[in-house]
């Protein structure tokens, strides 16, 4: 349970970085103005981006480490992302 949420927080900082480097470099404003309607209003919320952020960073976790228990980290990482925001 601890290797859970100790995990769970790192994906979290490391999904708020990454979301906080993509609205830095214009990734997130240029989705929202030439992105579809689905894809441009999920640019719009800061808990969906932490959402799939958390959750792509969860899959390439769980690929390197190969621990497929760890596929609760998305539900608690980002909740701490969306905090960092």
């Amino acid at each position: 349970m601890d290797e859970l949420l100790t995990n769970s927080v790192v994906i979290g900082i490391l999904a708020s970085f990454f979301i906080t480097l993509a609205k830095k470099w214009g990734i997130v404003e240029q989705i929202q103005m030439r992105g579809n309607e689905f894809f441009s209003e999920m640019a719009h919320c800061d808990f969906c981006l932490s959402w799939w952020t958390c959750c792509c960073l969860t899959v390439l976790w769980m690929l390197v480490t190969g621990e497929v228990d760890m596929m609760y980290m998305p539900f608690i990482g980002t909740m701490v992302s969306r905090f960092l925001l």
